[in-house]
């Protein structure tokens, strides 16, 4: 059983024992090298065409991508539907690509067809007019993706990420004074804060009892304000 546990050796590319197709070279009347690799008995064929085009030989930003992406679109006998009509028919497909130094059109199909596509290829090939129509189809399309893939952008955790972070405003010095809680009263029953003013009962703080009355009959600590019975007994 494979131990998953243990990462398999790392081996170097040169080290693969890959066993390519053999391939043949020819060349064309007009010095067009041909590679081509026979599979057997397959009944499917790709055909590439490479050209040495691309973004470093265009003089304005987007022409190799438009050319490449327009090449299907038209030509002086066929429209751009006649074209993908005559492709869909056969079962073939064509793409089309543009890199920096190259450029390239591929053509998948089955080999029993491949006599009714070439013609349509030339033609491709050698005799397109991109229309203005197409390419202001093109232009649009271009310009809606740019949108969708700039909301892309915006909406991206790396986007967010990106962004700086508000003032932390929490960990800030406060200018405003903190409200101090009041002491506790040091009489029992008096709310936080309050102490009794001297000579009133229950001044002195803490549990100490009020000094006894001088005036019999009346509560301790009490004094009355008139005259009659101050000093005690009348």
């Amino acid at each position: 059983m494979l131990n998953r546990t243990i990462a398999p050796p790392i081996k170097d590319a040169r080290e693969f024992e890959l066993q390519l197709p053999l391939y043949r070279k020819q060349v064309l009347s007009n010095g067009v090298e041909v590679f081509s690799i026979d599979l057997g008995n397959e009944d499917a064929l790709m055909i590439a065409w490479i050209f040495e085009a691309g973004n470093s030989y265009e003089d304005r930003h987007g022409v190799a991508a438009a050319v490449s992406a327009l090449l299907k679109n038209g030509t002086t006998k066929r429209s751009a539907f006649n074209i993908n009509e005559h492709f869909e028919y056969y079962g073939a497909y064509l793409s089309r690509a543009s890199h920096h130094e190259t450029a390239d059109v591929t053509l998948h199909c089955l080999t029993r067809h491949v006599s009714e596509l070439l013609p349509v290829m030339a033609e491709i090939l050698s005799d397109s007019v991109f229309p203005g129509e197409e390419l202001a189809i093109y232009k649009k399309n271009g310009q809606q993706r740019l949108q969708v893939n700039l909301k892309k952008c915006k909406a991206s955790p790396a986007a967010w990420a990106a962004k700086p972070l508000p003032p932390p405003t929490s960990l800030m010095p406060s200018t405003t004074p903190i409200p101090m809680p009041p002491p506790p009263s040091a009489t029992p029953g008096l709310p936080p804060g309050y102490e009794p003013e001297p000579g009133s009962p229950g001044y002195g703080g803490g549990d100490q009892p009020p000094p006894p009355s001088q005036t019999p009959g009346l509560p301790p600590g009490y004094t009355p304000d008139t005259p009659p019975g101050r000093g005690g007994g009348a």
